[in-house]
């Protein structure tokens, strides 16, 4: 394999020096240019990956530039190029980095990974090589007849100039030169041949090192072979935005971050973002972290498509402990959703004699895991049609039925994993004004899976007992499952004395008075997570009073949180 590397190297040497090394005159600003990285921003401070060794000069100025990397919508294709976005001036120099401001205006915010060339480098002087230089005729390449390079190509020349300076270098320094290049000249038409060169010198390189340690410990370490740094975050804060980061080696290729609450099937994925050569982090939203401890584990990619876990693993994964809470200079944050809903339930085949419709609007607080966990109010419109089911199958009128209403509701939290919800509600009705509420126990916290208990009364139209299940297992795609046993929406006796009801016996004749009879009804809920603060969810049921007085129902909510 290193025969064969030295071999195609020594191939474009030859291909390229009958005319690109006259050339170099024309082409002077590649050959001069030293290419770096921005590290970090430390307030006006750049820091930079070029130091003296680079032959950056202090007060020098250097080209900001920020780098692109697009898939065409159309072909695929991979699209890589940067475009200038500012100056910088070096106001300090050190061996291997330097400090720098800007000059001037920029056009973009610098960040982390941003590109940095400085012009007017004078070239290294060439190493003499240790040996005399293969004969042209040793080599087992040779230049086809058709492509012998052409007089007055820049591309050409840089690249000539290039390998003039990498006489004696090894191969690691070869690697980063031709990555350089192909970074710095991405419509190049040697872009692919020296990505082949410089993945074949880095598994001559990856193979020797992993022989050596395995020499040298009778094993090799997989999490070795990528994981460079990473240290798990002390002093978390639960329900605050958490920042993660990890360097890794520079044929990783990128980084994810799989986080779950202890005991849940599930991990939800956070893709981790390139900030600069072998470098990735990522912000974990404060809607991610919740209770006391989360458990997490991280894998790398590959640039050859192989996925190594890094940090822990799936079924070992590490451990993410959160402090008890906030200090009184940082107070807990308020999540505030608002979300609107509306639930249309027929119990009798959709003749339209025993129905019920619901809208809602909601503003809610949420506080924290613990105590008053949050605070919601709101309105709502219930109506429908109803009555005794015999009187309605027997040929008597509905009676119509509904209540205008605002509510309060309080969500008080005994320990992360139960809580006590509270609604009392005011409104006004058929028979004037009316009221209700409902109370209800939660196992389990609202923001993950959980079970909901309890039972509604609303005056003048009846009771309900719920049973209700928020699966929280797939972030996109919450689910709810929910089971009502109710007489609503009639479930009040509208009898208003036992004359009026004699009189309205007759068949076919006056409304039905009788309260409605319990059915039981069946809720299915899905939704999805549009975005991290907005769900679209849509609802199906099925509910009756027997077998031949039911019928289905549908529904929709969207709720915005920030």
């Amino acid at each position: 394999m290193r025969a064969l590397s030295r071999n195609r190297l020594l191939f474009l040497v030859r291909f390229l020096a009958a005319s690109a090394l006259p050339l170099l005159g024309e082409r002077e600003a590649r050959a001069d240019e030293a290419m770096g990285t921005v590290l970090e921003i430390q307030g006006e401070d750049l820091l930079l990956d070029l130091g003296q060794t680079t032959g950056v000069s202090e007060g020098a100025r250097v080209q900001l530039w920020r780098p692109v990397r697009l898939k065409h919508p159309v072909t695929g294709r991979t699209i890589t190029d940067r475009f200038l976005i500012g100056t910088l001036q070096i106001v300090q120099l050190r061996p291997t980095i330097s400090l720098a401001q800007v000059v001037g205006t920029v056009t973009r915010t610098p960040a982390a990974g941003d590109v940095v060339i400085a012009s007017g480098i004078p070239p290294a002087p060439a190493k003499k090589p240790d040996k005399p230089a293969k004969a042209a005729s040793d080599s087992t390449y040779d230049i086809p007849a058709g492509n012998a390079p052409r007089a007055g190509d820049p591309d050409a020349a840089a690249l000539a100039a290039m390998f003039e300076g990498l006489k004696g270098a090894d191969p690691a320094a070869r690697i980063d030169a031709y990555e350089k290049y192909v970074r710095a000249s991405p419509s190049s038409r040697f872009v692919s041949v020296l990505n082949e060169e410089a993945q074949a010198l880095r598994r001559i390189t990856v193979a020797e090192s992993k022989a050596s340690d395995q020499k040298a410990t009778g094993e090799a370490s997989g999490k070795g072979d990528l994981l460079l740094a990473f240290t798990t975050p002390v002093g978390a804060v639960s329900g605050v935005p958490l920042g993660l980061g990890m360097q890794l080696r520079d044929d990783a290729a990128g980084a994810v971050v799989h986080l779950r609450v202890p005991k849940q099937p599930n991990y939800r994925a956070f893709p981790m973002t390139p900030m600069g050569r072998g470098y990735f982090s990522t912000v974990i939203p404060a809607s991610a972290l919740m209770g006391q401890r989360m458990e997490f584990f991280a894998e790398a990619a590959t640039r050859a498509g192989e996925t190594v876990a890094v940090v822990g693993t799936s079924t070992a994964p590490a451990e993410l402990r959160f402090e008890p809470g906030l200090s009184d200079h940082e107070p807990a944050p308020v999540e505030k959703t608002v979300a609107v809903s509306t639930d249309f339930a027929d119990y009798n085949r959709l003749i339209g004699n025993d129905y019920m419709l619901q809208v809602e609007g909601m503003v809610s607080l949420r506080y924290g895991d613990t105590g008053i966990r949050a605070l919601r109010t709101g309105f709502g419109v219930y109506s429908g049609l109803g009555g005794n089911a015999d009187e309605l199958d027997g040929g008597f009128d509905p009676r119509p039925v509904g209540l205008t209403y605002g509510y309060l509701e309080t969500e008080v939290g005994f320990s992360y994993g139960a809580s006590l919800i509270g609604r009392a509600l005011v409104g006004l009705g058929e028979g004037g004004m009316s009221g209700g509420g409902h109370a209800m126990l939660r196992i389990g916290n609202d923001k993950h899976t959980n079970l909901i208990l309890g039972g509604e009364l609303l005056g003048g139209i009846g009771a309900r007992g719920i049973a209700q299940v928020e699966l929280a297992s797939f972030w996109t795609f919450p689910m709810l499952f929910r089971v009502e046993v109710t007489n609503q929406p009639a479930g009040a006796d509208g009898r208003p004395d036992v004359e009026s009801t004699q009189e309205d016996t007759e068949e076919g004749k006056g409304k039905s008075t009788g309260s409605g009879d319990v059915g039981a009804r069946g809720v299915f809920q899905l939704g999805w997570r549009a975005l991290d603060t907005l769900v679209l969810s849509v609802r199906a049921s099925y509910q009756g009073r027997n077998i031949e007085h039911a019928g289905p129902g549908i529904g929709a909510a969207v709720s915005y949180q920030w």
